[in-house]
């Protein structure tokens, strides 16, 4: 029988270190928005084995042409110079959102369940489509990671990540000052009619979070043993 690694080994072995979130407690991290500093969202209730990817780092780029390095040198300081550095190091030309990425990615091998992040400071100010759009991305970069390992790494077992639930999860009012809608802080009303909830198994189906503290098994949709 061949000797695989383990799923946190191989995405040991295939990403860049800077890619993983390290954080100290065993069972709690706070997850922030690196665009905004007062957002932030603390997850519990970790499992011990969580794995937990920055995927907003992810960049499709590509390597510019002399052209472009010699006009980019002409412009070297400018914001017209950066924007045009920006466009012309990507793969796509993102006319479709193809460019967008959520913020994180979690994976629990031992609960085989991946769970995709995008993290908001206030309400929903982008379309609801943008969002989708970036959880979208997200998705594809675990999809890409699925085929350079399979295609790379010896070692990977040929399903890797494939017998794996996907969870997809929108954190809204992350900014301090809307602490005071913290449901978990906030009493709670008996409604008499409940509306069914979908899995959220599907960018378009994202589970919104209007929480600044939340259970990892909450939003995995794990119930307690």
């Amino acid at each position: 029988m061949k000797d695989y690694f383990s799923d946190k080994q191989v995405l040991q072995e295939l990403l860049n270190d800077s890619m993983f979130l390290k954080h100290t407690q065993s069972n709690t991290v706070t997850l922030t928005e690196e665009q905004a500093e007062d957002s932030e969202i603390v997850i519990t209730n970790l499992p011990n084995d969580i794995i937990i990817i920055k995927s907003d780092e992810f960049r499709c780029t590509r390597r510019p042409s002399n052209r472009e390095i010699s006009e980019f040198k002409n412009l070297k300081g400018t914001e017209e110079g950066q924007k045009k550095s920006d466009i012309a190091n990507r793969v796509f030309k993102g006319n479709y959102g193809e460019n967008d990425c959520a913020d994180y990615v979690l994976l629990s091998p031992s609960l085989k369940v991946i769970l995709f992040l995008e993290l908001k400071s206030t309400k929903d100010t982008k379309s609801g489509a943008h969002i989708i759009n970036q959880l979208k991305g997200a998705q594809c970069f675990v999809e890409c990671c699925k085929i350079y390992a399979t295609h790379f790494i010896e070692k990977a077992r040929p399903d890797f990540l494939n017998d794996y639930h996907q969870r997809f999860i929108k954190c809204l009012n992350t900014n301090k000052k809307y602490v005071a809608l913290d449901t978990e802080r906030r009493p709670r009303t008996t409604c008499t009619q409940k509306k069914e909830k979908l899995v959220p198994d599907s960018p378009d189906k994202a589970q919104t979070i209007r929480q600044r503290n939340v259970s990892f098994r909450h939003i995995a949709w794990i119930k307690n043993s």
